[in-house]
């Protein structure tokens, strides 16, 4: 096993043959770029592209983090954790691969139908209200890449913790009870305490431990989710929400989507765009595979 790695199966996302003579080595979240005496080969990473592309020229990576090491390159970033490897590999050649080593979820599959299903439920941060926009949801589904395990996201914008009577947390649970959840998230809050709601924070702690303790009964485990900054504060009700749902639940089943999310990840200062729904699937995936301390 890599040194460093999470435990779990090996997946190969590329692999490409270069020269011995490896003049520098570039690695950053979304590139990787080895620059050789005969030319430089660059994997993209962001897209879980599967195939090297082989360049004759390449502008040069800002950032150097990762160094070949008595014939071996070890480096990762990102989440699933993606480790770069050079090793010997015949006469004068080297063999570059990108893998990553596979969490498994601590979810367990409940109603033994052969697939762990986790339902995201929330607000219009969660919710997908078009088919070519992507939620935090969506995206923990790839970093999660396992084919025994899905997610099922039942948000709705406007949605509440507190029962208002349409889409808020109880149907949500409806619905996720309906596609045979596993396991939930609640990620709700910002309707909440916003100035129309007006719900006392501790009416949303109070919600989510009715859910914590019905669906415990039930096996289906519960992950409750911090609540986003509003304009970029932490203050006011929110920063009353968090501080409660950091007090009352586990710190193995709260996912950190407080602090994730900074000023510049909101688009009108309430609703959080792609780069942040990234961040908070990351958070989740940290929570999820039990590496939210490590």
């Amino acid at each position: 096993m890599l040194q460093g790695a999470a435990p779990g199966p090996v997946r190969t996302f590329g692999r490409v043959e270069i020269g011995r003579d490896v003049r520098s080595l570039h690695l950053t979240e979304r590139h990787v770029e080895v620059e050789t005496g005969e030319a430089v080969y660059a994997l993209r990473l962001d897209g879980l592209e599967r195939d090297f592309e082989k360049r004759v020229t390449a502008a040069r990576l800002p950032e150097s983090v990762a160094q070949v090491v008595d014939g071996r390159v070890v480096a990762h970033a990102a989440l699933p954790p993606r480790y770069l490897v050079i090793s010997e590999h015949g006469a004068g050649r080297l063999r570059l691969q990108v893998v990553t080593m596979r969490a498994p979820l601590v979810v367990r599959d409940v109603n033994g139908d052969g697939v762990v299903t986790l339902a995201c439920l929330g607000d219009s941060n969660t919710a997908v209200q078009r088919s070519d926009v992507k939620r935090w949801c969506e995206y923990l589904e790839q970093l999660v890449d396992d084919p025994a395990s899905r997610t099922v996201n039942v948000a709705r914008a406007s949605a509440t913790a507190v029962d208002r009577g349409g889409n808020d947390l109880a149907s949500q649970l409806a619905s996720a009870l309906a596609a045979r959840a596993d396991a939930v998230v609640l990620a709700f809050g910002a309707n909440d305490t916003n100035l129309t709601v007006r719900a006392r924070p501790a009416d949303v702690v109070a919600a989510y431990d009715e859910v914590w303790d019905a669906f415990g009964r039930l096996g289906i485990e519960t992950f409750v989710a911090t609540t986003p900054p509003r304009y970029g504060s932490r203050d006011g009700a929110i920063g009353q929400l968090n501080r409660l749902l950091r007090k009352r639940f586990p710190a193995s089943r709260l996912i950190d989507f407080d602090t994730t999310v900074e000023a510049a990840d909101l688009t009108d200062g309430l609703h959080i765009g792609d780069a942040g729904q990234h961040k908070r699937a990351r958070a989740a995936y940290r929570t999820l595979t039990g590496q939210a301390d490590a």
